[in-house]
């Protein structure tokens, strides 16, 4: 009797101190039908898994309880056991290294067994590679813990397994953009959603609602029937976050924070505020990320809303998170953002009359436009009178030319010829061929006046041939004009031999394969 009694404070003394709390009488009820040490330790840590409202700290203070209880020369199954449970109780506070870590302990022992331990630790280091990004080492313990779990028909746990997998497959397609992994997500999720909508608990199935929301908000790219889906599927999750009296706190926290997130993106941050600050409510007493995550979206709402205030008595009241909302928040400065709605700036003289003020620049800018478009027009006119009158004095010179040489044959078929009259004749005729129409100056301005009417025709130029020289840009100007070699020389005032030679040397100039260019050039308009 006194052994028992002995025993009993021993292992309920170190529980009530750590455990100064409402569960006290629960777990010293539970504690009394204890037999040893091993059972006490099991007893600390079952207690710990079923009341997951239990704070983080607490939890671990018990966990380490559990562990002394067990004796050092406990046997390799119990110890295996132990590890398990702490990695479940690790893994449920987002303690993802220390979980990890007993997983890997317990496996040692169970991984040569067909224990549903085994199975338990594979889908375990499945999600935990699936979060920290080790997607293949996610696939492949998923996929071992599911075959298990079919050989077996072990039909929660292939359930289970499939929406795991859905998981993995929808991370790795936000990571990769792969549309292969995005449908497979899809179609693993909705085999889990059979069994599960139908009896899985209210946990499994408001994390599974949740997760084929997000899924089919990428599958149908904001169609109506995916927007529908999107809607259903949260809905869902939410009526089971605010009904069932099963789901810990924290995760209705992450429904309804991801609900938010729902909200905000389709251009409702007033519905996304009212559902963060219930996410917030449910753990604003708890050290967890979650609360961060939360804190976050309603951060963000405020901002949106224009709360400043609300925003800035958030950010003070919550003081363990100023760090991170700083990095976060929209803007740098939220007193800033709190006079500006205090003292809104008064609006312009241009601000006010802005449409008249668009009206005078559009009126000025048209103005502008026509006057240009005229001036251009009125050059245009200007270079092509130029080219005609240049035509105009060709034309008059030819028939000059053609006048002095007819009556040059009349005087020397005629024997009483005046060999003086013949004399001057020939000289004027000499002075007409070797005086230019165009001097240097003058090439000038009909160059600029030619290239404005033809000016395709001269930017051709440069591509057909290569280093031509002025004297043969003016050959091929002239030619545009429909002149004959006889009457490009007498423009020029040089001889018809020294135009044939401008071709023969443009002629060597053709671009390969261009060979046919001057016909080309010499025909187009």
């Amino acid at each position: 009797m006194i052994k028992n009694c002995t025993l009993y404070f021993l292992i309920l003394l170190p529980c009530l101190l750590l455990c100064q709390n409402d569960f006290n009488h629960k777990l010293t009820q539970q504690l009394q039908s204890s037999k040893n040490f091993k059972d006490s330790s099991v007893i600390v840590r079952k207690f710990i898994q079923e009341n997951e409202n239990l704070s983080t700290k607490e939890a671990f203070r018990l966990l380490k309880v559990a562990e002394d209880l067990l004796r050092k020369d406990s046997d390799k199954k119990l110890w295996a056991e132990f590890y398990l449970d702490a990695g479940e109780i690790y893994f449920h506070h987002l303690e993802i290294d220390k979980a990890i870590e007993n997983y890997i302990k317990s496996y040692e022992f169970f991984e040569l067994t067909n224990s549903p331990n085994k199975q338990l630790i594979e889908s375990r280091f499945g999600n935990i590679y699936t979060q920290t990004g080790n997607f293949s080492q996610a696939e492949e313990y998923l996929f071992k813990a599911h075959n298990h779990a079919l050989a077996t028909n072990d039909k929660e746990q292939a359930a289970e397994n499939e929406a795991s997998i859905g998981w993995l497959y929808y991370m790795e397609y936000m990571e990769k953009d792969d549309s292969v992994k995005l449908e497979s997500s899809l179609n693993y999720s909705k085999k889990a959603y059979k069994w599960i909508d139908q009896y899985g608990d209210d946990l499994s199935k408001m994390k599974l609602n949740v997760a084929i929301a997000q899924i089919i908000s990428f599958t149908h790219n904001g169609s109506s029937t995916g927007d529908s889906a999107y809607y259903y599927y949260f809905q869902k999750a939410i009526k089971l976050a605010d009904t069932s009296k099963t789901i810990p706190l924290q995760s209705k926290a992450f429904a309804y924070n991801q609900y938010a997130r729902y909200l905000f993106d389709i251009g409702r941050p007033d519905l996304a505020e009212v559902n963060a600050e219930k996410a917030f409510e449910f753990v604003k007493n708890m050290e967890s990320f979650e609360k961060l995550a939360i804190a976050k979206t309603l951060y963000k709402s405020y901002i949106e809303n224009k709360k400043f205030e609300k925003a800035a008595q958030f950010f003070e009241k919550y003081s363990e998170l100023q760090d991170s909302l700083r990095k976060f928040e929209k803007y740098s400065n939220i007193q800033t953002l709190i006079h500006q709605q205090e003292n809104p700036r008064k609006d312009s003289w241009i601000e006010k009359h802005w449409e008249k003020v668009l009206i005078i620049m559009l009126a000025f800018f048209t103005i502008v436009f026509v006057f240009v478009k005229m001036n251009q027009k009125r050059k245009l006119k200007d270079a092509q009178n130029e080219l005609n009158q240049l035509s105009h004095k060709v034309s008059t010179l030819n028939s000059d030319i053609s006048k002095y040489e007819d009556e040059i044959i009349q005087l020397k078929n005629d024997s009483n010829a005046n060999m003086i009259e013949m004399g001057e004749k020939e000289a004027q005729l000499k002075d007409i061929l070797e005086t230019p129409l165009l001097t240097d100056d003058q090439w000038l301005s009909f160059k600029q006046s030619f290239e404005r009417v033809n000016n395709d025709y001269s930017k051709r130029i440069p591509q057909y041939f290569s280093n031509v020289s002025q004297a043969e840009l003016r050959y091929l100007y002239l030619i545009k004009l429909g002149l004959n070699h006889k009457e490009i020389a007498s423009v020029l005032g040089i001889s018809s031999d020294s135009v044939r030679l401008y071709k023969h040397r443009l002629g060597k100039k053709v671009t390969p394969g261009k060979e046919n260019v001057l016909s080309v050039l010499f025909n187009s308009n």
